[in-house]
């Protein structure tokens, strides 16, 4: 069963589970990463003609902002990114998280 990546308190509700965190754990979301993301974001989905949750859902960025993945075994990790999403985006999502961490 999934748990909480702060407290260790397994985890049931789909959001939690996502975010790998309880509802109630306090959050270490990078607010400029999550603005950056969902910037990315609305331009693929634009590009592609597609609603923008089709990209990546905003828990799916969230949980981005939050765990700071720095390969593509992290960002798989991450519930909602799978290989296809991985091959589609990883590559400009490792870049978003890179850049924010050398600032």
């Amino acid at each position: 069963a999934p748990r909480c990546r702060v407290c260790n308190a397994p985890l049931s509700a789909s959001a939690a589970i996502m975010l790998r965190r309880c509802e109630t754990c306090p959050s270490d979301i990078d607010e400029q990463l999550l603005a950056d993301l969902k910037d990315w974001r609305l331009r693929i989905s634009k590009e592609m003609s597609v609603p923008a949750y089709v990209v990546f859902t905003d828990n799916t960025l969230i949980a981005i902002a939050e765990s700071l993945p720095d390969d593509d075994a992290a960002l798989v990790a991450i519930p909602g990114i799978g290989a296809r999403k991985l091959e589609q985006y990883g590559a400009d999502v490792l870049g978003l998280v890179r850049e924010r961490q050398k600032s």
